[in-house]
């Protein structure tokens, strides 16, 4: 699914076999009749958010808060990657090279009919591919669920100063014991040569209460019976193979694990980036 898209999941059909788990969730989200009061409490699900329509209005304005709490993962940072530098290569005539050209040669250029093809560096604007795992258990608080997120921002923020170019996918991978399976739901949050906006990112993937409202209503959505619960988080490398089996999902450059604390996620950024530094990145594929 596209990010424009994610808050069109609550309006989505439910299967027979998940409506009393879309009841409840109705009724804990406020939307509608009673709340469970033996269920979580209503911040569980919303966090600080008073209520759907809060949720709704933070994604139509951005989150500046969340965005600027996930740029200090930035921080020392944006100067430590080099600008990326393409491979090209540049055709020179002359009186001896590597293929000899008779048409020059007959059209008279006696001192260039051969040809080299010598390498030249050249700035260019590399895509770098990244998948965010996205979400967690129920354990979690807002607060750890805010970090992976921020990471995958934070990330993006530094690549794109350098000079990068970068799409973000988040990604939500499930474990339904029940049903013997996993489940990922991928979520394009940014498109490569799209203007990154922190505060409308944040607003998606920094947010426990985007997480725990809309992807919960595409889980009830989904054809497959959902337990009370609705499964376990797992970890997202399990998911994206068989995501980019599917065509749900382009081989991605990087990938952030969970990251639930300041430290983990600025662990993630700073592997992240070393990991990139020791790759070839000038043979990544460039911006069109």
């Amino acid at each position: 699914m596209d990010v424009h898209e994610i808050v069109d999941l609550m309006d989505l059909d439910t299967p027979d076999f998940n409506l009393h788990e879309r009841t409840r969730l109705d009724a804990n989200w406020g939307v509608s009749g009673t709340r469970d009061q033996h269920g979580p409490p209503k911040s569980f699900y919303l966090g600080k958010l008073k209520s759907m329509k809060s949720l709704e209005k933070m994604h139509r304005k951005g989150w500046a808060h969340g965005a600027e709490k996930a740029m200090t993962l930035a921080d020392g940072l944006l100067e430590s990657v080099a600008q990326p530098k393409g491979i090209r290569r540049k055709i020179r005539w002359g009186d001896d090279g590597d293929e000899f050209d008779k048409e020059r040669l007959l059209d008279g250029h006696l001192d260039s009919c051969w040809r080299t093809s010598a390498r030249q560096y050249a700035v260019a604007t590399p895509i770098i591919n990244i998948a965010v795992a996205w979400g967690g258990n129920a354990n979690l608080s807002h607060e750890q669920l805010f970090w992976s997120g921020a990471s995958a921002l934070a990330l993006c923020r530094v690549l794109e100063n350098a000079g990068y170019q970068t799409s973000l996918t988040a990604i939500c991978a499930n474990d339904i014991h029940s049903e013997d399976m996993h489940i990922a739901l991928c979520c394009r949050v940014k498109q490569a040569g799209e203007y990154l906006r922190p505060d409308a990112v944040a607003s998606i993937i920094c947010q426990g209460a985007t997480f725990r409202t809309y992807l919960f209503a595409a889980y009830v959505a989904s054809p497959f019976r959902m337990p009370t619960g609705l499964g376990h988080n797992c970890r997202v490398d399990r998911v994206i193979p068989a995501a980019i089996e599917s065509g749900v999902l382009e081989a991605p450059q990087v990938i952030l694990p969970d990251a639930y604390t300041e430290h983990d996620a600025r662990a993630s950024v700073e592997a992240a980036l070393q990991e990139l530094a020791a790759a070839n990145l000038a043979a990544l594929p460039e911006l069109r």
